[in-house]
């Protein structure tokens, strides 16, 4: 299967708009979402409603589907960085959703950042296994029904970006030894 990086175009058409809290992140059109493994988001303080999660991974392959052809895709730590960074200078820290369906007010981030050192990262800290170069965040939940009808009850779990990026071709060619190998390295444990 072919494998394409995912790359940032010009600031106004590309990067993440908006953070969505998902049970079961679903592949979309134009939008990435990964497996519920992977974005799986720990409940920091129910108090003052903070939740913490991983928001993306680096040089993890996404499994994509365009139709009948399914392919790959990664983006790498400088693109997750940079994408991070973006999402905040373009004031989309309060662009939230539900399933990718529904937008929702209340909710924003407050904490953003780049794992740098995994062992001794605040996500270790929290039980979250995270890689270097990972985009972690903790999104305040101020909406009642959200914080009570969706988090309380765990109808949602983790962390989906709605983003647009372009994807660049790569010379690899990914086949199910290498994809499950590959996997295997880069998918921590909860």
């Amino acid at each position: 299967m072919k494998l394409f990086e995912l790359i940032l175009g010009t600031e106004d058409e590309s990067g993440v708009f908006a953070i969505s809290l998902v049970d079961k992140p679903a592949m979309e059109s134009d939008f990435i979402a990964f497996n519920e493994n992977l974005v799986e988001f720990k409940t920091v303080n129910e108090d003052k409603r903070l939740v913490t999660g991983i928001v993306l991974i680096p040089d993890k392959p996404i499994y994509r589907s365009n139709g009948d052809d399914g392919y790959y895709v990664y983006l790498s730590s400088d693109t997750i960085e940079t994408a991070s960074q973006m999402y905040l200078l373009q004031h989309n820290h309060s662009n939230a959703t539900i399933e990718h369906a529904e937008e929702v007010k209340g909710l924003g981030l407050v904490e953003s950042w780049i794992v740098e050192d995994p062992k001794n990262d605040k996500t270790n800290a929290l039980g979250l296994s995270a890689e270097k170069g990972s985009w972690a965040a903790t999104m305040k939940i101020n909406n009642d029904d959200v914080w009570n009808n969706y988090v309380k009850t765990g109808k949602v779990n983790g962390f989906s970006i709605e983003a647009m990026f372009e994807q660049k071709p790569t010379n690899i060619e990914m086949g199910l030894v290498e994809l499950l190998n590959e996997f295997k390295k880069n998918t921590p444990t909860y």
